[in-house]
């Protein structure tokens, strides 16, 4: 079964599902979505859903709360939203409507990513993504490291300076085209912070 048909095979079965979307671990890029047809688009929010889970692991990692899977839980009114890891490189995201209880929502929400874990398909889209995805690193990451340098108030030690902020060798922040994905929005949120403007890696063309 492909990745959209298992979602929407999952939507038939969940009470009070809103939406579902399967996105990118780092871009927060969608890969797959399903959503009722009035109401908010959690999809619409993917980079920020990814952004939320990493924030969220960071708080997890600092109280060493390590066992079982990591998830993110949101609560308020009208609408509950889950993030689950799915995949080394993808996030499972779910928001169920306020007819359905807190316990219900992660109950439905754990079962259907059980059933997500298991679909081949989800490792297929992931690794298609990525293909597509490392062009993009690359000519993102050069499009910043050109607009660092350009623009930092101490041009011939703004390397040193990213280096010591990231914890990355200044030969590995030289040569932006090897850049993975978490290194990309590391160094992009370290530019932002000496900046002291955004430089997001969302600003993808």
């Amino acid at each position: 079964m492909d990745l959209k048909a298992h979602l929407q095979s999952l939507a038939e079965n969940l009470p009070g599902i809103h939406s579902m979307l399967v996105l990118s671990k780092y871009s927060g890029d969608v890969l797959q979505s399903w959503s009722q047809p009035s109401g908010p688009v959690i999809s619409s929010g993917g980079s920020a859903l990814a952004r939320l889970y990493r924030a969220g692991m960071e708080v997890n990692d600092a109280l060493q709360l390590k066992d079982g899977v990591q998830v993110v839980c949101l609560w308020n009114g009208d609408q509950h939203l889950l993030l689950f890891p799915l995949h080394q490189e993808a996030l499972f995201a779910c928001s169920f409507n306020d007819s359905v209880s807190p316990t219900a929502a992660m109950e439905s929400a754990h079962e259907a990513y059980q059933t997500l874990i298991e679909n081949q398909e989800l490792a297929v889209a992931v690794g298609q993504d990525r293909l597509l995805a490392a062009a993009d690193v690359s000519n993102e990451g050069r499009r910043l490291l050109e607009v660092f340098q350009r623009q930092a108030p101490d041009p011939h030690a703004c390397l040193l300076r990213l280096a010591l902020r990231t914890g990355l060798p200044v030969s590995t922040l030289e040569q932006p085209d090897d850049w993975t994905e978490p290194q990309l929005i590391l160094v992009s949120e370290s530019m932002q912070a000496i900046l002291g403007q955004d430089l997001a890696v969302d600003s993808r063309e």
